[in-house]
């Protein structure tokens, strides 16, 4: 008998499922984007995470990252040029 007839997840189905979430356009967007670009999406959630509000100003984005940054790297400070170079010099 055909499992999928029965019902049950065969193999294809999770061929069809990674192919979908891992080839959609946005997540082609997403790894296609810069560090810089991912940083910003980062700092963006966190926000939306401890807030718990729908929307957020990019002034609380940038106090956000430069707190968790200087979390990681306690010479940054808050000099935002300072912050950047600390960011890409982690990697």
């Amino acid at each position: 008998t055909d499992p999928a007839a029965q019902g049950c997840i065969t193999e294809q189905h999770v061929k069809v499922a990674v192919q979908e979430m891992f080839g959609s356009p946005h997540v082609q967007c997403l790894r296609a984007c810069g560090r810089l670009e991912k940083l910003a999406l980062v700092g963006l959630l966190l926000e939306l995470r401890a807030t718990s509000k729908p929307d957020t100003s990019v002034q609380a984005i940038h106090a956000r990252m430069q707190n968790h940054v200087g979390l990681l790297v306690p010479d940054a400070r808050c000099d935002t040029n300072a912050l950047c170079r600390a960011l890409f010099n982690m990697a």
